[in-house]
Order: structure tokens, then sequence, then C-alpha cells
């Protein structure tokens, strides 16, 4: 995990802030946010509306832009800007200005506030947890304190819903499928779920048309996804059954 992000991790409660709570920051069009970063991960809709404002399809920003990857913990297949450059700068950043900041990735438009996933409350015992969004600031070394603002009227400058359907549906899924994934893991090697994650990716962040709407696209690949995974789950239970793998210990 990049160093950043695990600070950020490590000690979210010391950097959470309300969505009504104000914090001070302004961008100066500095570009530094744009340089030395190699976490800005892309999600589905980020890669849409990106192929969409440049005319290209999904596969060719990712193939172009981006760089795909096995998340460590997640076994998520992972999406990243791939930075170019002495200075990592992000491949879209010209001079000082973004190329693409009519659909400039979600993580960036929040910037320096960022969106996690918060539990509701304390669930009871059997219960699943019910999460909803949570935010931090994130600490910077660019812009100036001289606006005022609050993490609602920041989400509403970029038009970002407070009650944001992908971002639920999104976390939702990769929740479901990085659970089923590490259960296979546990009785099959990673390289040979090789290509399962291939397939992944083209469910989850190629097979869009721009043309049409997104939501209701990533909702059916999302569904098709978590399928993919359950049968391969459900397919391989009894082979472990007959063969005396998984926690049988044989006896």
């Amino acid at each position: 995990m990049d160093n950043r992000l695990k600070e950020l991790a490590e000690n979210i409660e010391k950097y959470a802030i309300g969505l009504d709570e104000p914090f001070k920051f302004k961008c100066r069009g500095c570009g530094k946010c744009c340089k030395d970063r190699e976490d800005v991960m892309l999600t589905a809709r980020d890669i849409f509306a990106i192929a969409k404002y440049l005319g290209r399809s999904p596969a060719d920003v990712i193939t172009e832009y981006g760089d795909c990857y096995i998340g460590q913990d997640s076994r998520f297949p992972i999406i990243r800007i791939q930075p170019r450059g002495v200075n990592k700068a992000c491949p879209f950043l010209l001079g000082k200005r973004c190329q693409i900041h009519e659909c400039k990735p979600v993580v960036c438009a929040l910037f320096p506030v960022g969106r996690v996933l918060a539990i509701k409350e304390i669930p009871k015992e059997g219960e699943e947890p019910e999460y909803i969004p949570g935010y931090i600031l994130q600490p910077t070394e660019c812009g100036s304190l001289s606006k005022t603002n609050t993490v609602r009227q920041w989400l509403e400058k970029f038009g970002i819903p407070v009650e944001d359907e992908f971002y639920m549906e999104w976390n939702g899924a990769m929740m479901y499928i990085s659970t089923t994934i590490r259960k296979l893991e546990e009785t099959i090697p990673a390289k040979a779920l090789l290509p399962l994650q291939n397939i992944l990716v083209e469910l989850i962040y190629v097979r869009y048309d721009t043309g049409g709407e997104f939501l209701p696209q990533f909702i059916k690949n999302a569904e098709a996804a978590k399928k993919l995974v359950d049968d391969m789950k459900n397919n391989l239970t009894p082979f472990l059954v007959e063969s005396g793998g998984g926690d049988d210990d044989g006896e």
C-alpha cells in the first residue's frame, strides 16, 4: 500500500471530518497534487467518464493511461492512473492544468477531502453491518487557507451526490468479490486465478457502451461478476468434499 494511503488508513479517526464541518482550503492551480502521486485509483465510473469525454473506449483509457494490478489485501483488480516522468506526473497534466478537468476522477475532484465507508452503528450479533459514507480531510502541501468550506458544499461544488448510489454499489460489489476470492485462494493458488481476474477486469471496468447510461450497465456487470466468482466457489465445493480438501482434516 502507498505510504500516504497507509498513514491515512492507520489514523483515520485523526483525519475524520463531518459532512457539515468546516475546513479551510482553496486550490491555487499549482498542479502539485498531480505530481509524485502513485495512489490515484480509478473506479469504473471514472474510466467510463474519461472514455466518454475523450471519445475513446474504456479499454483504450486503461491501456494508455492506467496500470492494472491485483490488490495485495483486497485481491480485487485495481486500476490506478500511471504517472509519468521523473516527477511522476499525472498523464492528464499539461503544464499546471488538468486536461480532463470536466470529468476528472472523483478522488481528484474531492481533494483534499477523502471519502471512506463507515459503519453506521455497531451491529447486533449475527447481523451484517450497515455502511454509510464517511469523510476525512487529508494533509496537503498545496492550496491556501483563504476560503472556508464544508464537506457538503465541497461535494455540491463538484456535482458529487451525498447519497451516491454508485459509491455504495461499487463498494458492495468490491467487498463481495474480494471476500469470495480470498476464500478461493485458500484452496487455489493465486496464479491459477489469473484468468478469473482478467475476466473480472473486463466485466467491471471495460464492458460499457459510453453512449448509454452508466449506472444500469455497472449494476448489470457487477451482478455478472459476483455470479462468476460464486459459480467458481460453488463448483469447487463438491470437488473439495470429494477429495477431502478444504478445512476437513480427512479423519
